[in-house]
């Protein structure tokens, strides 16, 4: 019947079985973001640092959202104490309260590596300011568990 919509997998199918843990690994992603804007609202950046892998970076950068993708480097850290160094020094005069929106995941066909990409609005606490940007992740499955092996984070300045 043209227009029908597909028999739904069954729990024995090899398809369901994928799907389910695909849909499985995604929501462990989306965990894993939110985990770290937790961390980085409460200030804790030993539990946003353990996101990541050993070896793994974070890297900010800044670009006029006018001319997407055209970015500036801003900075760079590679390693787990680096990152956790360059959370700790970023939350000691302010407190940032991340808003993840729009995110998307995608696995891949082994299940053990995706990408990942969502809009942040942080608000710097105590002043009115906001800080819009975008984050594009690569995560790995490490120990049954995800964790960042690239992050970068776009912030969205005007430049005149």
């Amino acid at each position: 019947m043209a227009g029908a919509l597909a028999r739904p997998p069954c729990a024995g199918d090899d398809a369901a079985m994928d799907t389910a843990e695909r849909l499985l690994a995604r929501a462990a992603i989306a965990d894993c973001i939110h985990r770290y804007a937790l961390a980085i609202r409460r200030g804790d950046a030993d539990a946003a640092a353990a996101l990541f892998t050993a070896d793994g970076c974070f890297e900010t950068r800044e670009c006029d959202p006018r001319a997407w993708p055209g970015h500036r480097h801003a900075s760079r850290c590679e390693g787990r104490d680096a990152v956790r160094g360059k959370v700790a020094d970023s939350i000691a005069a302010v407190r940032m309260l991340p808003m993840i929106h729009n995110l998307i995941v995608d696995v891949d066909e082994t299940g053990d590596r995706a990408t990942a990409t969502s809009l942040m609005v942080g608000r710097v606490w105590p002043t009115d300011r906001e800080i819009p940007g975008e984050y594009a992740d690569t995560l790995v499955r490490e120990d049954g568990d995800w964790r960042f092996v690239e992050r970068i984070y776009t912030m969205y300045k005007l430049e005149n």
